[in-house]
């Protein structure tokens, strides 16, 4: 009886070390499905083929290594971090159908801000990548487990030294490849690299430059009482009526005789937080980070000529910051104007427009003003009134107000969810302007209205949801925005018009910075010569400089990535 019980105990255990592998292998294998892929890409390359494989193998042997700890601690933490790592690139993976890099990490980092709209949006993408990572965590820590043999001081050791190992030379080829190269390596230890390079490069990159101060003066002369430029929220220019006969109500057609109409122009970047930061700056092509960690910021040139300055920002509430604004920066603003948190997506730009008409009306102190529209980023649903839906929509979930991400990809989901964006863009560009103009005196202010970038719906065909700070090559669409000026003091809109009838379809948001210090009462030269490298909105733009970058704040010797809105604006001209 002894013997058939001590028998029964093994194959129990057998039974158990059986399940627990094959959950190990599960869970490693769906979450690099796209390995194999990558290596066939490696193979005309013995020494990388050789590389990865050798890191592969660094990698497994510190998974099981993990999964086997008898140190209850160190299993529980390194648990942890190989769970938060395969959620982050999985859930990547399964939105944009690539792999999580090291520009993809960052722009998550810069993303949180936007939790909330990403768990309501991309839900059953989340759940999914959830469910194979809880397999995950349920194979590391459960029977059987190591014997606790080497001395405790080993144990120790080997418990903090070994799993390193993979991340150590995942970071290794990150370093020796500017920042690439992780494609299809271990996504348990990608994560823990990637911060650890983004780590290493701040602490060896040295105390931060100092801001330079504002090195010209305003002109003398008369100049518009109020300077407001409005950054709407993932707009797509070339779907707006502005552009394209037919498009969705943009609100500004109406008031055609106090508007110069630049067209389809290019964004800065397809990601919100470059886009924005890069205009506060003035930040320009050819040394971005350079520009953005030195130059001063738009705050200060208003503040020089006398402006009160104004930020009215309507994506987050109670004092939080976003898209790379820092502490030091909002001590440069006047007023800065954020919604309660209660109030309704569909009803923030509204209540932004009322708040700018009182800002217009109220003429004691000139005034410059920055706007962050909520706009049409994702979830689109709770973004407009379901009765104002002026195309047939995807059905509502139980997710709050929002929609989640469509599971499927047939012809007629990819419909109604292009549908549902458009109706937040009828609303929130169209109700919104209409809201602010209507019966509005712009003869002492000049509005600029743009947006951060674009939104790329997969008319292409090609596969995923993805619709914007896509890094590497981008689609278009999704640096594609708008560019309006509106006014009604005469000298300013006939010189406006003149450059939107020459630069009609091949402007730049590069072009917008300097064009608002001129607005703030900044000689050209001496824009020029000391504020920005870029070219103002009434210059002789060069064709063929309508490019948004989709990595732009670059190091590690890398050089950003330009992509071409051409294409866009032959289709949209019918060209």
């Amino acid at each position: 009886m002894k013997r058939f019980g001590t028998l029964r105990g093994r194959g129990a255990g057998s039974l158990t070390l059986s399940v627990k592998v094959l959950l190990l292998l599960v869970f490693v294998t769906v979450t690099n499905y796209g390995a194999w892929k990558r290596l066939e890409t490696l193979s005309s390359s013995p020494s990388k083929v050789l590389v990865f494989l050798a890191l592969w193998g660094i990698s497994v042997v510190a998974l099981f290594f993990i999964a086997f700890l008898p140190q209850r601690f160190w299993r529980y933490l390194w648990t942890t971090v190989l769970a938060v790592s395969s959620m982050a690139a999985l859930s990547h993976s399964l939105i944009t159908r690539d792999y999580l890099r090291l520009a993809d990490f960052e722009q998550l980092l810069g993303l949180l801000a936007f939790t909330g709209n990403v768990l309501d949006f991309y839900a059953g993408q989340l759940l999914t990548a959830a469910v194979v990572c809880a397999i995950g965590i349920a194979a590391l820590n459960m029977p059987p487990l190591g014997p606790a043999v080497p001395p405790p001081r080993a144990r120790r050791l080997a418990a903090v030294l070994l799993p390193v190992v993979p991340v150590a030379g995942i970071a290794g080829v990150l370093l020796c490849h500017g920042g690439e190269g992780a494609d299809g390596l271990p996504v348990q230890f990608t994560s823990p690299a990637f911060a650890a390079v983004v780590g290493l490069e701040r602490l060896l990159s040295g105390p931060e430059p100092k801001r330079t101060e504002v090195a010209i003066a305003p002109a003398d002369g008369p100049r518009s009482n109020n300077v407001i430029v409005i950054m709407d929220e993932s707009v797509r220019g070339d779907l707006l009526d502005l552009n394209r006969p037919g498009g969705m109500y943009s609100g500004l057609l109406a008031h055609s005789g106090a508007m110069a109409n630049f067209g389809i122009v290019s964004s800065i970047a397809n990601c919100s937080a470059a886009s924005n930061a890069a205009f506060r700056y003035g930040v320009g092509r050819h040394s971005p980070m350079a520009d953005l960690k030195t130059n001063p910021s738009i705050w200060q040139y208003a503040k020089k000529a006398a402006y009160r300055t104004i930020y009215i920002d309507g994506q987050r509430h109670n004092g939080s910051l976003h898209n790379l604004m820092t502490e030091a920066e909002r001590a440069q603003i006047d007023e800065h104007i954020q919604l309660p948190s209660a109030t309704p997506p569909r009803e923030r730009d509204m209540q932004i427009a009322r708040r700018l008409r009182r800002i217009i009306q109220d003429s004691r102190q000139p005034a410059f003003v920055y706007v962050n529209k909520t706009g049409a980023h994702f979830p689109y649903e709770g973004k407009y009134p379901p009765e104002r839906a002026v195309l047939p929509v995807l059905k509502r979930t139980t997710l709050g107000d929002g929609i989640g991400m469509p599971e499927t990809e047939d012809p007629a989901t990819r419909t109604s969810f292009r549908n549902a964006y458009r109706n937040t863009l009828a609303w929130n560009v169209g109700n919104f302007f209409d809201t602010l103009l209507a019966d509005l005196d712009l003869s002492n202010t000049v509005i600029v209205y743009t947006s951060d970038h674009g939104q790329n719906l997969h008319e292409d065909g090609s596969p995923g949801y993805a619709t914007h700070c896509t890094t590497g090559k981008s689609p278009p669409a999704e640096g594609i925005v708008p560019l309006v000026v509106l006014t009604e003091i005469p000298q300013l809109l006939a010189t406006m018009r003149e450059a939107a009838q020459k630069n009609r379809d091949r402007a730049s948001q590069f072009n917008l910075f300097p064009s608002v210090l001129a607005l703030l009462g900044y000689l050209p030269e001496d824009i020029s010569r000391s504020a920005s490298s870029e070219p103002p909105l009434d210059a002789d733009l060069a064709p063929g400089q309508q490019q948004f970058a989709s990595i732009f704040f670059v190091r590690f010797g890398r050089h950003p990535v330009w992509n071409s809105i051409h294409s866009r604006i032959q289709a949209a001209s019918g060209r």
